[in-house]
């Protein structure tokens, strides 16, 4: 059942104190927490009536949000390793071409007040609206892993790699790229910096 979101209701421990932002496919209200502390939600967070300000909440002395063993925190722990280590195998997808996790969310607390609980469980997955963006509110939202899969498959490859992953080898931004490829530049020239173009005049 749809939930009606209401300026003046309490929803869990969030309360709505004035109207709604849309970011991206999600709907943002300005709401006060029972602690005083204020920020947007999510809708489907509201809606769900059993959030609020994970800082408020009880705690013991070595417990902070207590969902370290929940599926939320996992993927929220490997957004971060693939922004942040460079060890990680998928670094240069991420971290390696500028993708970064904005410094809100380094705090689990505030990354799930934002994102709120997955709604598809454990079949869900973190997805970035842009891909050349970061990991941020308005950027973000949980998909289905079979919907993100069905989408990497539908996506170009050259000598069998996507446009990210090419663009990862070759040191250059992915946006940039794809408008070297779109505007017809040959193959030797897509990995070329401003400097060694220098004024030479692009083929097509």
């Amino acid at each position: 059942m749809r939930v009606q979101i209401v300026i003046g209701q309490t929803y869990g421990r969030w309360t709505v104190d004035a109207g709604s932002d849309l970011r991206g496919n999600e709907r943002y209200y300005s709401c006060v927490c029972a602690c005083g502390t204020r920020s947007m939600v999510r809708k489907s967070v509201l809606a769900a009536g059993k959030s609020g300000c994970v800082k408020c909440a009880p705690r013991s002395h070595n417990v902070t949000h207590g969902m370290t063993r929940n599926f939320e925190f996992g993927v929220w722990a490997a957004m971060k390793k693939r922004c942040q280590y460079p060890k990680h195998p998928h670094y240069a997808l991420y971290g390696g071409r500028g993708i970064s996790v904005i410094p809100a969310w380094q705090s689990f607390e505030t990354f799930f007040a934002d994102m709120g609980a997955c709604p598809h469980g454990k079949a869900g997955s973190i997805d970035r609206i842009d891909p050349d963006g970061n990991y941020e509110p308005g950027n973000c939202r949980w998909t289905l892993k079979a919907t993100q899969a069905k989408h990497r498959r539908n996506v170009p490859l050259i000598d069998g790699r996507t446009l990210p992953e090419l663009a990862s080898e070759l040191g250059i931004k992915y946006s940039t790229l794809r408008l070297r490829i779109k505007a017809g530049w040959a193959k030797e020239l897509w990995g070329k910096t401003p400097q060694e173009l220098g004024t030479r005049k692009q083929n097509g």
